[in-house]
């Protein structure tokens, strides 16, 4: 288990079996993207160096938090 320093806001539930994807930390990178498939543009865009993304409410709101 790690730590991160800063205010816990809530926790990321990820369903059992299941794996966090760019897409639910970086909803913002992949907006022409659906679950099911990732948008070619998109993944280009995500191979240029984004590699952090700000834990705020619009984050955990968009995955329903």
């Amino acid at each position: 288990m790690a730590a991160m320093k800063g205010q816990g806001l809530g926790r990321l539930m990820i369903p059992r079996g299941g794996r966090a994807t760019a897409q639910d930390f970086l909803p913002k990178l992949f907006r022409k993207s659906t679950p099911e498939r990732i948008d070619s543009t998109d993944a280009y865009t995500a191979r240029l160096g984004v590699r952090t993304a700000k834990i705020d409410e619009d984050l955990l709101s968009r995955l329903g938090y």
